[in-house]
């Protein structure tokens, strides 16, 4: 069975330690109806958000703390309202979140980094169980 291109790339990305730099491109290249652009932009804008591994998932941006499955699951994740604005979902393994509706995507990330772990730095090139150790 043939490797999907991308998948290919992406294991060409974590041997190169470039697998975050590589996500956030075919985060930003993913199709409109896929994800809002306005909030990966946003995001990407923010130098801590943007050392992160982001993910799409249900149409939502996430973001994990290292660049291999399993994934962190301890950032939030900015989340468009229904009725208009955004908010910062707390992660099932983070801290809780103000539950605050942001205006703007922008506002959203500001929201997104106040809730993330203490210490946070940049992805680590690991699943999550060795952010630990």
């Amino acid at each position: 069975m043939a490797v999907p291109q991308d998948r290919r790339a992406l294991t060409l990305a974590h041997e190169r330690r470039e697998a975050v730099a590589f996500k956030w491109q075919l985060v930003r290249n993913a199709p409109d109806g896929l994800i809002d652009h306005d909030i990966v932009e946003a995001a990407y804008a923010n130098p801590l958000l943007r050392s992160h591994f982001p993910l799409i998932s249900h149409g939502t941006l996430q973001f994990s703390r290292c660049t291999r499955s399993p994934w962190s699951y301890d950032v939030p994740t900015p989340v468009r309202l229904l009725g208009g604005g955004w908010k910062a979902r707390p992660a099932p393994q983070g801290r809780d979140v103000p539950d605050r509706i942001a205006q703007t995507p922008e506002e959203a990330v500001v929201f997104v980094v106040e809730g993330l772990p203490d210490g946070c730095g940049p992805a680590v090139e690991s699943p999550a169980g060795l952010l630990l150790e």
